[in-house]
């Protein structure tokens, strides 16, 4: 009995922990990229929008993104963070999303490696699954990152941009022949 009173308590406390840290809200989310295909990666199963489980936090917004071995590589390709669904955005409107950014965030993560053609861009859109900047309400602020990837070095890559509402999705993207690898993906608010 004492056994499993302590092992609740434990598991309360556990609980508890989580819940403090999602209500201070500092961590919006953190991505490892343990899923073990794309197929896992872009499913409900993996990881779900908050409020509706049937939905997927990630969805493909065009190309092809590898996932191996707990890693993630855009190449051509790009993919949405948080967005209600794949409806293209426009200047006027947006499919919606669950992120809240309201509020001064920073997106960061790990990059592990750089290919390909050294004058394409590695790119981070805020409310705009397409890819053209202009494609958002917030116009061509929408595009909150665009580097070419020869600036772009192994190790931690951090932006802390200055657009977005309480229903925000966020979209990457690396354009035509150029790759780039990463890991350890987290927005947080500041």
């Amino acid at each position: 009995m004492k056994r499993t009173l302590g092992l609740l308590l434990l598991v309360g406390v556990m609980l508890f922990s989580v819940v403090a840290v999602n209500a201070n809200g500092k961590v919006i989310l953190s991505e490892d990229f343990s899923a073990k295909d794309l197929e896992t990666f872009y499913s409900a199963a993996y990881k779900s929008l908050p409020n509706d489980s049937s939905k997927p936090m990630y969805i493909a917004t065009g190309g092809e993104c590898v996932i191996k071995d707990g890693t993630f590589t855009l190449g051509n390709s790009r993919f949405t963070i948080g967005a209600l669904d794949k409806a293209p955005t426009s200047a006027s409107s947006t499919p919606g999303g669950v992120l809240d950014l309201s509020k001064p965030y920073k997106i960061s993560f790990k990059i592990l490696e750089v290919d390909g053609n050294m004058a394409k861009k590695l790119q981070i859109y805020v409310d705009n699954n397409t890819t053209g900047m202009a494609n958002s309400p917030h116009g061509g602020a929408s595009r909150v990152v665009s580097v070419e990837l020869s600036q772009l070095k192994p190790g931690p890559f951090e932006v802390t941009p200055e657009v977005g509402t309480a229903n925000s999705f966020i979209q990457l993207r690396v354009e035509s022949e150029g790759s780039v690898v990463i890991d350890d993906l987290v927005i947080e608010y500041l």
